[in-house]
């Protein structure tokens, strides 16, 4: 289970390649441009059902107003996925 939903917080890498749990992965995104993450986890019902990442193009690449459009994104994305199961 990714970290942002075993602890139930957000989760920010400012910089994968300094992180050690992203290590491995870190030597295979790169190429893709990717430098830092935002990770927010989905909630309903008191319960985290799932969590949103969002990919930078550079080091610190999130700031603030970032993180609370990713809020309001993970918001969404619970809708979206307890309409798509139901």
């Amino acid at each position: 289970m990714p970290g942002c939903a075993r602890f139930e917080r957000t989760i920010l890498f400012a910089d994968i390649t300094l992180e050690r749990c992203w290590a491995d992965n870190a030597f295979e995104i790169r190429p893709f441009g990717v430098r830092s993450l935002l990770c927010e986890p989905v909630w309903r019902d008191g319960a985290v059902i799932g969590v949103l990442t969002v990919y930078g193009e550079r080091c610190n690449g999130f700031g603030p107003t970032d993180h609370t459009a990713v809020e309001s994104a993970a918001e969404w994305s619970a809708d979206l996925l307890i309409a798509h199961r139901a």
